[in-house]
């Protein structure tokens, strides 16, 4: 993806035409953005009601619901 970025700034850039496409968005993509629960489970003593795959479920159920989806 970062390649695809830099090919797009370096062709589009002599043409003076703003990229669709830039090799900072593109860290956006490849970046891991899941949230990590241990430090809420150790000083907060935290625990999900519902495990990731019931949560997921129960908002496409939403989505449905609300057609969303």
């Amino acid at each position: 993806m970062w390649l695809a970025g830099l090919l797009c700034e370096t062709v589009c850039r002599p043409l003076r035409i703003k990229p669709p496409l830039f090799r900072r968005r593109m860290g956006f993509f490849t970046h891991n953005r899941a949230f990590d629960l241990t430090k809420a489970r150790q000083r907060l003593s935290y625990h999900p009601k519902v495990d990731d795959k019931e949560g997921i479920r129960r908002t496409l159920e939403w989505y449905r619901d609300k057609s969303m989806l």
